[in-house]
């Protein structure tokens, strides 16, 4: 047929340079339907949430799993914790994880196409700063004295990012954070020693705990202890000072009044025993006058007269002198002042006796 285009099929012996692509167009499409085949097995991701955690010992936790996979065959969460599944749909699982006391690790995983992924979370265990313990000592301090300031937090970890701060109120006296890899529970312990001032005694110390977890998938926790008020006082002078003073001064003050005293009593001693021998040397002569006894003579004096010169005499107790011969001149009395009178049969001290007027046989006796 002429003037038309005939139609008619490919001999399977057509040559190959007489397909629209060739020989190489049948490699590309044999590719490209291997590729289309194992679209299926492709690769898929598995998440969980959260990616860090870190809890209290003993408390639970909720952990998420979930895949990019559209149609994955099993999935779960593996772990030796108690577990139950709160929800889940295609893509993702929600389970609890109940009594962590220790670090562990739980693993979620999905099969997709007859492939399995896995992802890991580790899960730590801390224990917080729940007490806070604060000692001042001494209590009592002087202005200028040094005192101790100590703040214990028991049983804590970790130790790294821990921070304990000592206050002043709101003032910052001393800080210290921890570092160390230790995991189990231990004390932490700050000591410092400062000066004690005037105005410490209008604020209250205490004691900041502070652990940072947030690095580690936790929280920033703090805990702070009971306030405690420092006692301070002016110093005063030494007491063993002040008692060494005092003693000093009233042994001082004694030794004074007894020099005083002493003076004043020698002085009236003086006074009377220096009072009848004047009185002695000034009556001598003037016996004579009034009717003493001359040297040689007896005298009889009444009574009047002997009661008059008794008012005159030493203050001795008593005087009682006999001397049968005129050798008894040579008599001597202590503390007798005045001149001697010889008489018949005996000697007169004036001022001192007077004879009796009567005889003892051979001489006077004088009183």
């Amino acid at each position: 047929m002429t003037g038309g285009s005939r139609l008619f099929p490919v001999s399977p012996w057509t040559p190959l340079e007489m397909f629209p692509f060739g020989g190489w167009g049948l490699l590309s499409a044999f590719l490209a339907l291997l590729c289309c085949t194992g679209s299926g097995e492709e690769a898929f991701e598995v998440h969980m949430w959260p990616e860090q955690l870190m809890v209290q010992s003993g408390e639970s936790q909720v952990i998420n799993c979930s895949t990019t996979c559209m149609q994955p065959n099993t999935g779960g969460l593996e772990t030796t914790l108690h577990k139950i599944l709160l929800e889940e749909q295609a893509q993702w699982k929600l389970y609890e994880v109940f009594n962590i006391s220790q670090d562990t690790d739980v693993i979620c995983h999905f099969t997709c196409s007859g492939k399995q992924e896995s992802k890991s979370l580790n899960i730590s265990v801390f224990y917080p700063p729940k007490q806070v313990l604060l000692k001042l000592w001494p209590t009592l301090v002087a202005v200028g004295r040094s005192f101790t300031i100590q703040c214990r937090v028991p049983s804590v970890a970790p130790l790294e990012g821990l921070t304990v701060t000592l206050l002043r109120g709101s003032e910052i006296v001393y800080s210290q954070t921890f570092v160390g890899t230790t995991l189990s529970p231990q004390e932490a312990m700050v000591t410092h020693n400062t000066t004690a001032h005037r105005e410490d005694d209008r604020h209250n110390f205490s004691c900041r705990a502070e652990m940072d977890l947030r690095s580690r998938g936790g929280d920033l926790i703090h805990s702070v202890s009971d306030p405690q008020a420092l006692d301070v006082y002016e110093p005063a002078q030494d007491n063993q000072m002040v008692i060494i003073i005092t003693v000093v001064s009233v042994l001082l003050f004694l030794f004074v009044t007894s020099v005083l005293l002493c003076f004043v009593f020698g002085q009236q001693w003086h006074q009377r025993r220096t009072e009848p021998a004047s009185r002695g040397k000034h009556g001598g002569p003037k016996g004579s006058a009034s009717g003493s006894p001359q040297p040689g003579l007896p005298h009889h004096s009444g009574p009047s007269e002997s009661h008059g010169q008794q008012k005159q005499s030493s203050p001795l107790t008593s005087c009682s002198v006999t001397g049968p011969t005129r050798d008894a001149a040579a008599l001597a009395i202590p503390g007798v002042v005045g001149g001697v009178v010889e008489v018949e049969g005996g000697l007169w001290f004036p001022g001192l006796c007077q004879p009796r007027q009567q005889s003892l046989g051979q001489g006077w006796a004088f009183m």
